[in-house]
C-alpha cells in the first residue's frame, strides 16, 4: 500500500484537480442515506408512542416526565 500521494499528472497540457467531496456528494449522501434512516426512526417511534399510549394505557419517553 502506498501512502505517498501520487505527483500531479498532466493530460494534453491540463493539470488535473484531485478527488474532492463536493456539495451534490453531501446533498446525495443526505438524500439517499440519512433522511431515509431518521424517516424510519421517527416511524417506529410514532408506532410505539401509538402502542404505549393505546395498547398498554402507559405514557412513553419523555412525554412521562411533563405528565
Amino acid at each position: 500500500m502506498r501512502w505517498k500521494r501520487d505527483k500531479v499528472e498532466t493530460i494534453m497540457g491540463w493539470r488535473l484537480a484531485p478527488p474532492q467531496l463536493t456539495f451534490g456528494a453531501l446533498v446525495a449522501a443526505a438524500k439517499y442515506i440519512f433522511l431515509p434512516v431518521l424517516t424510519a426512526l421517527a416511524l417506529l417511534d410514532f408506532v410505539l408512542y401509538l402502542f404505549f399510549q393505546h395498547v398498554l394505557d402507559r405514557c412513553y419517553g419523555i412525554l412521562c416526565f411533563f405528565a
